[in-house]
């Protein structure tokens, strides 16, 4: 069944907020077919449906495309990417991403990761 993007990011919403993170990744390349077109919450969701689905390579080709595009990630885009990149091993990642965010963010992105 083919939808719309803004379609396809509604029900991927539904299915995060179910915790059904398969479904909700299975629709991500739909809903996030352009994310300047998705906006950052969406993209965000699809972040951590894709990353709560083991779906991590996916994940860090999403968030590549973010910069480029002239999307600002915040904490919330951060947030599934840090506990991304320290279930794969990659620490270097981890320690970039916290000296980019705030200081006062930093609590609170490392509580949230780890919490998974």
């Amino acid at each position: 069944v083919q939808m719309p993007h803004y379609s396809a990011a509604a029900v991927m919403r539904s299915c995060a907020r179910a915790r059904q993170w398969h479904k909700a990744a299975s629709l991500v390349g739909v809903a996030l077919k352009s994310p300047a077109k998705a906006g950052l919450v969406t993209t965000n969701v699809g972040l951590k449906a894709l990353v709560r689905a083991g779906q991590h390579r996916e994940a860090a080709e999403i968030f590549a495309e973010l910069s480029p595009l002239g999307i600002e990630p915040d904490a919330f885009t951060y947030s599934p990417m840090v506990y991304s990149w320290a279930v794969t091993g990659q620490a270097s990642k981890v320690v970039s991403a916290m000296r980019h965010l705030k200081a006062e963010l930093k609590i609170a992105l490392v509580n949230s990761a780890l919490a998974g």
